[in-house]
């Protein structure tokens, strides 16, 4: 009777090896190990490849860990090869990109609130936009502009 080789292990001669990180074996007394594919790796003496989870990739075969997407970039999915990059306006939440919301700019993938005398109507947004003459703005994060009229009516029921 031969030597009986485990799951995660291969038969090499007369010896059990376990399969090394990045390779799998399913079955027993197999004289080999499979390549985990691209987008999973293992461990050593791994049963099965892993996918990749949700943030991270494994674009080459026989990965013993995957790799975390870099900042800026994402990936929504398991057992990705790539990541995707965020586009102009766009922040990540979760492993999704995410358009910066109104009264906010997108800077270094962070979605800043707009400034004082500054504001955006609008989401997915680069920069925000200076309030016109005749109109001001004192809040942070602003989506519009007020009328000076309106500003000084405030003023004058506060005194």
């Amino acid at each position: 009777m031969g030597l009986a080789c485990n799951p995660g292990t291969f038969l090499n001669g007369s010896t059990c090896l376990d399969c090394p990180s990045g390779y799998f074996q399913e079955h027993s007394d197999i004289d080999y190990c499979l390549e985990c594919p691209r987008g999973s790796f293992s461990g050593v003496a791994a049963q099965t490849c892993t996918e990749c989870p949700a943030g991270t990739f494994g674009e080459q075969k026989k990965q013993a860990q995957c790799i975390g997407c870099p900042n800026g970039w994402t990936q929504p999915l398991n057992a990705s090869v790539d990541c995707n990059l965020c586009g102009p306006g766009h922040h990540i939440v979760g492993f999704s990109c995410v358009p910066c919301p109104t009264g906010t700019y997108e800077s270094g993938s962070t979605c800043i609130q707009c400034p004082n005398m500054m504001y955006q109507p609008d989401t997915g947004s680069v920069a925000c936009i200076d309030c016109p003459a005749g109109r001001w703005q004192d809040q942070l994060g602003s989506d519009q502009c007020n009328e000076w009229e309106h500003h000084n009516r405030v003023a004058m029921v506060m005194d």
